[in-house]
This record gives C-alpha cells, structure tokens and sequence, in this order.
C-alpha cells in the first residue's frame, strides 16, 4: 500500500478507520482499509464501480455491520465487531446519490427532520441557517418536486449537516446532477463541508471530481486502498498503474527493455534502460505529453479524431495497443492516418509490471 501524502492525522476530532474488513456471502469486499481523516478535512475516495467504496461509507454510518477491524467516530466509543454504537447514535450525515427527500414535506422539514432535540424555535432557526448556507432560503416552502436536480442535492445536503454532525458521509452526490450544474455545486459543497468543521468521507468514480473537491484522494481498488495523497501529489506521482489510468483517463501500455532504453508499440521511451533488459513494463502517458505527426512509414495508425473545444482527442493504436493525445491545435491527418508518435518524458509513468498484479 502506497500513502505518499503527508502524515495522516489522528486527534480526537478525527475519523479513524483501522483494518476493516467486509464481505458479502464470502466474497471480500473490504480487505484492511485504514483511513484516517481530520476535523475540517474532505477526503474523497475514488474508484470503479464495485470496488467497495460505498460499502466502506455504509460501515462506517453503521448501516452495515463491522466485521473486521475498527472505527473511531468523534464523541463516541471505538466501534468494533459485536461491539459498536448503532446507526442512529453515531452522529453521521448522509447524503445519498438519490438525494432521499421526503416528496411530503416542504424543504424546510426536510431540513428539519433530524432536529428532533431542539425546540421549536431552535428549529426554525437552524434550518434558516443550513437554507442559507446552501442557497436556498427562498425555497422553504417549497416541495422536493418542484426543484431541480442540483436544488434537491443541495437540501439533501442541508438536511444531513443541520444537526451538525461528527462526520459527514456522502455517497456520489452529484451523479444525477446535470453536468452544467456539477461544477457550481462541487464548489458550493466544498465550501460548505469545509466550514461545518467535520470530517468528510466523499464517494465518487470520477478522477475529475476528487481532484476538485478532495483535500486529500484515497484510491480504492478492488477492496484495497492503493494510495492516499493530496490531488497534486497524486497527479505528480501516482503509485500504480491503476491510479495513474485513472487520474489520466487512458490504458496502460507495454514497455520491453532494450540497450536503447524502453521500447512500446509505439516507439521508443525517452527513459533510462532498465537493470533488466528482458522486464516488462506497465506505462502510462498523460495524453497531453504525446506529439503526433504525419508520416508515411509509420507504424502508428490513427483510428478515432474528436474536437473537444480548445483541444482534440486523438486515439492511435499499434500491434493491438492504444493511446489517447490530447492535442492543443486541429490535427492535419484524418482517421485512417499512419502518423510518428513522440513523448514529453515529463508526463511518462514506468510501473513494473508486478504492480499491475497485485496489491
């Protein structure tokens, strides 16, 4: 397990998450995640779908029994198997990719409906100050169905944090908001968790999301946590092949040593040579570190072409291996083009191909 990121915090205010385990009739899902994160501190975990990050969310609310390991919630004892705080003790905002509004009750009891120990006026007044926090003071009264997709999220949102709670847990918030809309309300949502003070756990599928919102990434894969590091650390240095396909959205290719340095279908590497010259090697190349030219001989052939406003995504492939570019002028070849592709080593990645395999 690779954590390149600055040391993780632990203080009472923290989330603690130590060696959980969890499967499903047998079938691991969880395999000894620890994850630790701070008061005030978002920490999105990003992974494919199945990896088992949204179980991870739902041991921790204790809506799914802890079968291994340990959690420490602020303000409440140490959660271990046959030992742990139910559902309804632990203090855990949730918000939900459905949103799970009351379609009954006006926004305002919505807000509300978590504030059962304050009195009437106390009541009153925190919904204000959630509506307000969110945007949303002029639609009190209003019902979940006369709402947009991003105003419904965001009621959620209030709904989870008015009863200010030790954590904040949220699972792909924004999936069904339209894309127009995502990028304000990632903003808004940040803001908003950072200043609650606790300590927020984010789900998400999306390397563009994390790397918005997140002060810190856990990439989660198949049940292992594969890397913990702040977005800019994680861009820089990704620590497998799966992280960087990710961040990067593009496939990993093959790289064999030679007394040349690395060679790919595509060309030769602009990398030192290897202490073996018959390894293999997993490579991942950011798609705006590939130049692509024209050319008769080579062996490189461009199969897809997409304008992408004020860049142009390119797909080549060669001996049955792909590539993505990302190019900042309108490409002078068409589909079907033979085309010479050379690498800004700035933006290569080298994994041995073990890490690729295992964990």
């Amino acid at each position: 397990m690779s954590q390149n990121a600055r040391d993780e915090p632990n203080s009472p205010e923290s989330l603690v998450v130590k060696g959980v385990s969890h499967s499903f009739d047998s079938n691991p899902v969880l395999k000894d995640v620890s994850l630790t994160v701070a008061a005030g501190e978002i920490v999105c975990l990003l992974g494919a779908s199945g990896s088992g990050k949204s179980t991870l969310l739902r041991v921790i609310a204790g809506l799914v029994p802890l079968q291994a390991g340990s959690i420490g919630i602020p303000g409440l004892p140490l959660a271990i198997p046959g030992d742990e705080p139910p559902a309804e003790a632990r203090h855990c905002g949730f918000v939900f990719q459905d949103h799970a509004l009351f379609p009954h009750l006006n926004v305002a009891r919505n807000v509300a409906f978590g504030l059962h120990a304050l009195d009437a006026k106390s009541r009153l007044d925190q919904v204000a100050i959630e509506l307000e926090k969110v945007g949303l003071a002029d639609r009190a009264t209003s019902y979940p169905h006369t709402l947009s997709g991003g105003e419904q999220q965001r009621v959620a949102l209030a709904r989870a944090l008015a009863p200010q709670p030790a954590v904040m847990l949220l699972d792909e918030p924004f999936a069904n908001v339209d894309a127009n809309l995502r990028r304000r309300l990632r903003e808004d949502t940040r803001i908003v968790l950072r200043d609650s003070g606790a300590p927020s756990v984010l789900v998400t599928h999306s390397a563009t999301e994390a790397m918005s919102v997140a002060d810190r990434i856990a990439v989660i894969d198949d049940g292992h946590i594969v890397q913990v590091a702040t977005p800019q650390d994680m861009w820089q240095n990704p620590s497998t092949p799966f992280v960087a396909e990710l961040l990067f959205a593009t496939d990993a290719i093959l790289a064999n040593c030679n007394t040349e340095g690395l060679h790919t279908a595509f060309g030769d590497l602009p990398m030192a040579p290897g202490e073996s010259m018959d390894e293999q090697y997993a490579v991942v190349i950011r798609p705006e570190a590939i130049e692509l030219t024209r050319s008769r001989s080579g062996g490189s052939r461009v199969t897809d072409v997409r304008a992408l406003g004020d860049r142009f995504s390119v797909t080549v492939t060669a001996q049955g291996e792909r590539l993505r570019a990302l190019l900042a002028n309108a490409p002078d070849f068409s589909i079907g083009a033979s085309v010479e592709v050379r690498f800004d080593a700035a933006g290569v990645y080298v994994f041995s191909q073990y890490e690729n395999e295992s964990h």
